[in-house]
């Protein structure tokens, strides 16, 4: 997670249903070095692309084409990264 408010809601929230086995991050998953430890030692990746409502229509507008587009890229490249 690159936002450190959003870290910490998601260690919060780990922790409250008992989740003992993750493992957060802070940094963009785009540019960690996914080859080496602790990474590469992953049995499962959980990828959540940063879009929460970012593609959704904010004060009755849809977004525009172009940040559809750059949203559905960086999905891409986080899912093919995973």
């Amino acid at each position: 997670e690159k936002d450190r408010a959003r870290e910490k809601l998601l260690r919060q929230n780990l922790q409250r249903l008992g989740v003992g086995q993750a493992k957060v991050v802070r940094g963009d998953w785009l540019d960690l070095d996914v080859d080496n430890d602790p990474f590469s030692l992953a049995q499962g990746i959980l990828v959540d692309p940063s879009c929460s409502g970012s593609g959704m229509e904010q004060d009755g507008r849809p977004p525009s084409e172009s940040r559809l587009r750059r949203l559905a890229t960086f999905q891409e490249k986080a899912l093919r990264r995973a």
